[in-house]
């Protein structure tokens, strides 16, 4: 894959049009990158002038690739300092004819891997799905001319150590004692052997490690009617490989946007959250007449606890008032870290009245708990909570927030510890 690095937007335009298996990326951002992306480029293409970083600056990031700078004027000086900076070769606009065409013409495109890495599509797919099914599919269309008349299946490997089945080719007959115990030797001859090694072979089933992020985490297992099975150790092996790369990229994906959702403190929903989640819930009532209720829960007079307890007393306190939450709730429902002492729940599919009796059950569990008893506190609270529904009070998630903080406020105004519903 090449990947073109420009600082100025118009350098992209003249390089058009660039091949399908390449991408552009601003300079400025380039270690925004991912390591998935990374591994997969063999050419840069830098744009090149006196402002622009050396070489040296970015290509660690791309130990097994080509440098390469094009630059828009020329002159001696310019050349020597590129040669000085560290660039493998330059040029200077307009490239020479059938430039890309000689880049592709020099990289080897024989292993399953080189068919994987020379595509953008699989970066897009990856950018956009969350399913291992999703690029076992993509893989199967891209080995079928690999591994004709075989059948193969992937399965991962749970951290509890049972197995997980993500794709089954359609003509797969493989009877499920057979299967475990191939990929429970898998497992343990892996271990035994090293990554590398690991292959079960029997007489109609052969099965190699799918290696995640430098370990076992998983198999790739085939079937043919043509023995040997091992003629197809290679194309496994490079499908194993890529497979493990490319869900280790998308756990990755999925780890980067729960904690852009979370709360780091007490792991639950954040602000971001709430908004994007409530917005869906209220078109989802407009469109099918449902309600939902949004909670706006205070702690009550919480400074003192920090004063009387210490400030690491007070976050634990905030981190099992709202683990209390979440087991006083349904599934269905989220419990979000507003900010500070301050909690927001959305209870799904639940008008204001059946609200107000599930927050009486929330206020009266809390006020009878005590909080840090495992590290021999006795710390006694209360909250004040706040109602307002949709469609009662309003069709928009800002509404919903202001009338539920403000019913909570009239609550502390009054006498805390009591619930108020928005007027």
């Amino acid at each position: 894959m090449i990947l073109v690095l420009f600082s100025n937007p118009e350098t992209a335009e003249l390089l058009s049009p660039l091949p399908a298996d390449s991408i552009s990326h601003p300079l400025s951002d380039v270690e925004t990158l991912s390591d998935f992306q990374r591994r997969r480029i063999r050419t840069v293409l830098c744009e090149w002038d006196d402002s622009t970083p050396p070489a040296s600056s970015f290509s660690h990031l791309f130990p097994q690739a080509e440098i390469l700078t094009v630059a828009g004027s020329f002159n001696r000086r310019a050349a020597e300092d590129s040669q000085r900076k560290g660039y493998s070769r330059h040029y200077f606009l307009p490239l020479p004819e059938n430039f890309f065409e000689e880049i592709q013409r020099k990289r080897p495109a024989t292993s399953s891997e080189g068919l994987f890495s020379e595509s953008a599509e699989i970066l897009r797919l990856l950018e956009t799905t969350r399913d291992y099914s999703s690029v076992c599919h993509y893989a199967r269309e891209k080995l079928l001319s690999r591994l004709p008349g075989v059948e193969w299946s992937v399965h991962i490997q749970e951290k509890d150590e049972t197995w997980r089945t993500v794709f089954v080719s359609p003509g797969w007959k493989v009877e499920r004692s057979e299967l475990m115990d191939s990929l429970h030797n898998v497992t343990l001859r892996t271990r035994a052997d090293g990554l590398r090694g690991g292959a079960v072979e029997l007489e109609d089933l052969f099965c190699l490690p799918l290696i995640k992020d430098g370990i076992c985490a998983g198999a790739v297992c085939c079937q043919s009617e043509k023995p040997p099975l091992s003629q197809y150790r290679s194309p496994l092996r490079d499908l194993g490989e890529f497979l493990g790369s490319a869900f280790h990229h998308m756990d990755m994906l999925i780890e980067k946007e729960r904690l852009s959702f979370t709360d780091t403190l007490t792991s639950l929903y954040n602000y971001r959250y709430l908004r994007q989640f409530l917005s869906s819930e209220i078109r989802r009532c407009a469109r099918y007449n449902k309600s939902v209720s949004v909670m706006f829960i205070d702690i009550d007079w919480f400074k003192t606890v920090n004063d009387n307890h210490g400030h690491l007393a007070g976050s634990e306190t905030l981190v099992e008032i709202g683990s209390q939450f979440s087991s006083l709730v349904r599934e269905s429902d989220v419990v979000v870290r507003y900010g500070g002492d301050e909690y927001v729940i959305i209870l799904t599919e639940t008008n204001s009245a059946g609200a107000e009796t599930i927050a009486e059950r929330l206020r009266k569990s809390v006020e009878c708990h005590r909080f840090g008893v495992d590290k021999g506190r006795d710390i006694r609270i209360t909250i004040s909570i706040g109602i307002a529904g949709c469609p009662e009070h309003g069709f928009s998630v800002d509404e919903l927030i202001r009338k539920a903080d403000a019913a909570m406020y009239e609550a502390k105004n009054l006498m805390k510890n009591t619930v108020r519903v928005a007027g």
